[in-house]
């Protein structure tokens, strides 16, 4: 997950980025746009970087993402940055 670029809904915002091994383990796909990391509003870089400062490897996370025009919710596993 970390890598990801941010931007508000209407910009398109973050891509996970295609081998970002926690997000393909919960069901996400490259070009999935974040939209909420653990009941946050994710709107730009800041905001992720907010929010993922709060949790440590081991935490699960609940996010949502756009996929196309769907919303998708996950359980996201945290892992140690490589």
């Amino acid at each position: 997950m970390a890598g990801a670029a941010m931007g508000n809904r209407s910009e398109g915002c973050a891509k996970w980025p295609a081998m970002a091994l926690a997000a393909a383990k919960a069901g996400l796909k490259a070009g999935d746009i974040l939209i909420s990391f653990d009941g946050k509003d994710i709107g730009n870089l800041y905001d992720f970087t907010y929010a993922l400062q709060a949790k440590k490897p081991g935490d699960v996370v609940l996010v949502r993402v756009l996929r196309g025009t769907e919303t998708i919710e996950a359980k996201v596993l945290l892992t140690e940055r490589r």
